[in-house]
Formats: C-alpha cells, sequence, structure tokens
C-alpha cells in the first residue's frame, strides 16, 4: 500500500480562495487609504489657503472691510479661473465696532468646505 503524499485538488483550492479573499481586502483597504490621503491633502491645502487669506484680511483697516464674492484660486491662495478651490469671505458688523469675518473655502467632493472664524474690533468712539 503506498501512502498519500502531497495536497488535495481540495485543499489547493481553498487555499487559492482564501488567498484570493486576503488579496482582495488588501486591495480595498489600500483603495480606502489612497483615497483617504488624497482628501486630507485638499483639506490641508484648503486649510492653508483660508489662513493665508485671513491673515491678509486681520492685516488691513478693519473698518475697510467688506464681504467678497465667491473666487476660484489655486492651492497657494492666488485667482485662478482653473483653480481647485473656492474661496469666500462674509464680513458681519456685530456692533458699531465690532466686525466678524467668516472665510469659507470649498473644493470638489469636499464633504464640508473649510471655514475660519475671527473678530476684529477697531476701538470706541
Amino acid at each position: 500500500m503506498r501512502k498519500d503524499a502531497g495536497f488535495s485538488l481540495v485543499a489547493v483550492l481553498t487555499a487559492i480562495v482564501l488567498l484570493s479573499v486576503g488579496l482582495l481586502a488588501v486591495s480595498r483597504a489600500s483603495t480606502q487609504m489612497l483615497t483617504m490621503h488624497s482628501a486630507v491633502t485638499s483639506r490641508s491645502a484648503a486649510l492653508a489657503v483660508a489662513r493665508t487669506h485671513m491673515e491678509a484680511v486681520r492685516s488691513q483697516d478693519p473698518t475697510a472691510l467688506g464681504s467678497e464674492s465667491a473666487v476660484t484660486v489655486n492651492g497657494e491662495g492666488e485667482i485662478d479661473a482653473y483653480g481647485a478651490y473656492t474661496r469666500t469671505v462674509v464680513v458681519d458688523s456685530i456692533s458699531h465696532n465690532l466686525k466678524r469675518i467668516r472665510i469659507q473655502v470649498d473644493w470638489p467632493r469636499a464633504a464640508a468646505p473649510v471655514e475660519l472664524v475671527t473678530m476684529a474690533f477697531f476701538g470706541t468712539d
């Protein structure tokens, strides 16, 4: 009588199926990781655009501040008709010497836009 040596066809097929399922899971996880990385990169760039413009707005005379309509900008915050980001500035007068400045930066496929808010106080009368 001869001893059975090696693997059976069922064992080989089972191993192939398990390996395929594992590789599919790894592939899906890496795709999700790349998607998340892209979203984080876009959000970081949008935040940088908002911060840069907020500093520019804060350096202006608060009495002359006004809202700005939506403008398309690139990753450096420069106005660019083909830019990936849309920047909006809304200035609200809270009282006669206090204004709220809200800068919002949006981009395609954004879950939510980046928004920065600050107050500008300009002395007493």
